[in-house]
């Protein structure tokens, strides 16, 4: 899809119709679809509406397709997927999860840290993980990634 600023009405309105098509009709073959579908932005809120779809299918199918979307080189892909993996946190998405702490996306780099911190890491994930912290700027992400490493839940906190 195209980014939302080019986005026009009956583009999304056509997409929002297949979306709806596909919470009636099971077919896996949709699930890379969707997921490699995204464009930059909201979608005028219906890419929100994703994830609906993604739940009907077996949970390993889910985690097959976000495999290779997190990989993709579109910023809308890879941010949506990052978005939607962490409902699906498997250790298999950490190769597509870990190159996102380096992303210039503060969005990325939130879900992918939102994301690690509900997996157990290796030491070499955790160094990967204390190397992002390092050169990490946003407050959030920080907090996240700090989070990650102490292998906790976080809870909110002022001085991450």
């Amino acid at each position: 899809m195209p980014p939302d600023h080019l986005l026009d009405e009956a583009t999304i309105r056509t997409y929002d119709e297949v979306r709806r098509h596909f919470i009636q009709v099971i077919d896996d073959r949709v699930i890379p679809l969707f997921l490699n579908s995204f464009g930059d932005g909201s979608g005028f809120g219906v890419y929100q509406l994703v994830p609906e779809i993604l739940a009907r299918y077996p949970a390993d199918k889910v985690v097959s397709g976000l495999m290779g979307s997190l990989m993709s080189p579109s910023c809308g892909v890879r941010d949506w997927s990052l978005e939607i993996a962490n409902s699906y946190p498997d250790r298999r998405l950490l190769p597509g999860v870990l190159p996102a702490l380096r992303a210039k996306s503060v969005s990325e780099r939130t879900w992918a840290a939102e994301f690690i911190k509900e997996v157990p890491l290796t030491s070499d994930e955790k160094n990967t993980v204390a190397a992002a912290l390092v050169i990490e700027s946003d407050h959030e992400v920080r907090h996240r990634l700090k989070a990650a490493l102490a292998n906790e839940p976080p809870a909110l906190s002022q001085d991450a």
